[in-house]
């Protein structure tokens, strides 16, 4: 799990842009919101809600630990091909 990753993005990208995601500032525009609401939920909330799946998976059918793990890597790397082709688009 990459949390230095996850906390640049927050820290630096949403934090510091904010001015660009809310409708009553000046600089607001509807990409730039799309862009930060695809930032919280690719780095933020998809990251930590897949590693809590994994857990809880990990502690209900410990018993199949190595076939729970090569399902949980395949897992990932759908989810990082379908960021990379969102981020295509």
């Amino acid at each position: 799990m990459n949390t230095s990753r996850d906390r640049t993005v927050v820290t630096f990208e949403c934090r510091k842009h904010l001015d660009l995601s809310f409708f009553w500032y000046a600089n607001f525009r509807w990409p730039n919101f799309g862009m930060m609401l695809e930032r919280w939920f690719f780095n933020v909330v998809c990251v930590y809600t897949f590693w809590g799946y994994a857990y809880w998976l990990a502690f209900v059918f410990s018993g199949d630990l190595l076939k729970l793990l090569i399902l949980l890597y395949l897992m990932q790397i759908g989810l990082e091909t379908g960021q990379f082709l969102l981020l295509l688009c």
